[in-house]
């Protein structure tokens, strides 16, 4: 359901991680004096750590903000979200990260002018949040090889920097090492095991840069999409991923997908897992569910 938004008047925060993947390209300042107009307050916060820019959302609605915009990755858009979950301060978006996989899912513009443009001037609308363990994220969650390049891609990421060339080595290098794992996955009470090359539980369709998980996958039904990659031969590895950039995985017969409400991924052991691109080790007991319609945001599609 689209909400409209009066953005001739109130106070509008632009949250920026300055260490995101295209920040050297953007002027904020002068974008804001560009696109201001007369009755809007519009302040610009950088983030300064990990977890920052949740703070700094909180911060900003206890001011009165009445649109708080994202200006980074999708590892800053989760973190504001988790501040505006259940409130009635809509969320919009400024892709700047390395892969922008929400931003993609909306088809907001990857020039952060437009998008600038699309978040003053466009109506919100209620989506659903996936929780892991309690924590919310907006896009994809997942254990496995997915999980392994997420973890390998920020170490690359401190060192060399961000960027899709990175995201590519980091693939290759996590596809050398990696052995799939045996996992207990429950879908709605229907318990089922297997090994599995990954486990992705979608509320997006992709990871970013269009690499599509769950083509079909939507911010407003309620459900989230349990995409499985079986495990498969070496050999076959080029040729899942042009299936994965080329929004074809669902014709493959590696490929498994189930649309649940609640989720249980068990292993054996700690491991990492990602999350809105951001790696973590995690206990071997995953519980993954949906709440539907409890955050609004600003897009062009859900």
């Amino acid at each position: 359901m689209a909400i409209p938004i009066k953005r001739t008047q109130g106070r509008i925060t632009i949250i920026f991680n300055p260490i995101a993947g295209q920040r050297k390209k953007v002027n904020l300042p002068a974008m804001v004096r560009a696109a201001n107009v007369s009755g809007l307050e519009i302040e610009i916060v950088p983030t300064a750590r990990p977890n920052h820019a949740t703070e700094l959302a909180q911060e900003a609605m206890a001011k009165g903000a009445t649109l708080i915009i994202a200006a980074g990755g999708d590892g800053t858009i989760n973190e504001v979200a988790q501040a505006l979950m259940g409130t009635n301060v809509a969320l919009g978006i400024i892709p700047l990260g390395s892969g922008n996989g929400l931003a993609r899912h909306l088809r907001i513009p990857l020039n952060p002018t437009e998008a600038l443009h699309l978040a003053l001037n466009s109506p919100s609308t209620a989506v659903d949040v996936a929780l892991l363990n309690g924590t919310p994220y907006l896009c994809t969650a997942g254990v496995g090889y997915d999980a392994e390049v997420a973890q390998t891609f920020a170490q690359i990421a401190a060192k060399h920097g961000r960027g899709f060339l990175n995201y590519l080595l980091a693939g290759w290098k996590a596809y050398n090492r990696f052995r799939p794992e045996h996992y207990l996955v429950t879908i709605d009470g229907q318990q089922m095991e297997l090994d599995a090359f990954s486990i992705t539980v979608a509320n997006a369709s992709q990871f970013g840069n269009d690499a599509i998980i769950s083509r079909t996958a939507s911010l407003t039904d309620g459900l989230l999409d349990v995409c499985i990659i079986k495990p498969f031969p070496w050999l076959k590895g080029a040729e899942m991923t042009f299936r994965l950039f080329g929004g074809q995985l669902e014709q493959s017969p590696l490929y498994h997908r189930v649309r649940a409400k609640e989720v249980s991924i068990k292993r054996t052991k700690h491991g990492w897992l990602h999350f809105d691109g951001e790696p973590h080790l995690m206990p071997p007991h995953l519980s993954f569910n949906i709440q539907p319609g409890c955050m609004l945001l600003v897009g062009k599609q859900y």
